[in-house]
């Protein structure tokens, strides 16, 4: 079950809204996924409360909110969970320059929300469609099938590769360049001959290092990919606001 909210400071905009989600996600959303809109919410505390009895995996945020906003709202709800899926809407397009520390799902415009909505429910019900985001690998105690929004990162090791999920690691009998194939149609690249990493789980790009989920020690970009790295990465960002 897929819990969603809206959270908005705006009476007009949280009902207008949620007519348009209630519209716009059977159409858009997987016929296999279950959700739940979960009543709207006009203030940080409201939903930092409702978090505490109510999961919540996707939130459509408004960053222009009284007393806590959007911004200092986001660092709280991925605290309690790291995994949700944080949408900021605002008025104002100045912010989507502000927004990438924080590493959201996706930015949208209220003026161009009927416009870049569809987009946005598209990549949200690809993300939660396992059956879109799973592949088979050969690990040493046999064939595994995983979600490969739960990989972090690849490394290889001899005549063997380990996959680091979120889980923990899984030795995997094969070469990185086999790895590489299996995940090329997802947001994968290889930064390094012995490393592949997971778009969506990049936390920090310095110079010649990159720093991941679960992972304290930086990753090392190799300096012939790290032009290719910088430009993949950039069109992901972009692709991943709706811009």
């Amino acid at each position: 079950m897929i819990h969603i909210y809206v959270c908005d400071d705006s009476i007009e905009f949280r009902r207008i809204f949620d007519q348009t989600l209630t519209k716009f996600i059977p159409i858009y959303f997987s016929k296999k996924l279950e959700y739940k809109i979960e009543d709207s919410v006009e203030n940080g505390e409201q939903l930092l409360r409702r978090m505490d009895t109510v999961p919540l995996d996707v939130v459509f945020l408004d960053i222009d909110l009284p007393k806590m906003n959007g911004f200092e709202l986001a660092k709280q709800i991925i605290v309690k969970n790291k995994d949700a899926l944080i949408v900021f809407v605002s008025g104002y397009d100045h912010f989507v320059y502000q927004v990438f520390e924080f590493f959201p799902f996706a930015y949208l415009r209220k003026s161009h929300i009927l416009d870049e909505l569809p987009s946005v429910l598209k990549r949200i019900s690809n993300k939660y469609d396992s059956d879109n985001r799973t592949i088979i690998i050969q690990s040493v105690s046999g064939k595994i099938k995983i979600d490969t929004r739960d990989i972090v990162y690849i490394c290889s090791e001899g005549n063997y590769y380990i996959v680091y999920t979120n889980k923990g690691p899984l030795k995997c009998r094969g070469t990185l360049n086999e790895a590489e194939e299996l995940l090329v149609k997802f947001d994968f690249y290889r930064i390094h001959s012995a490393y592949i990493v997971n778009l969506n789980h990049i936390q920090k790009i310095e110079q010649s290092e990159v720093v991941v989920s679960n992972e304290k020690k930086p990753l090392p970009i190799a300096q012939r990919r790290l032009s290719g790295f910088r430009n993949a990465y950039s069109e992901f960002t972009i692709r991943s606001f709706n811009l």
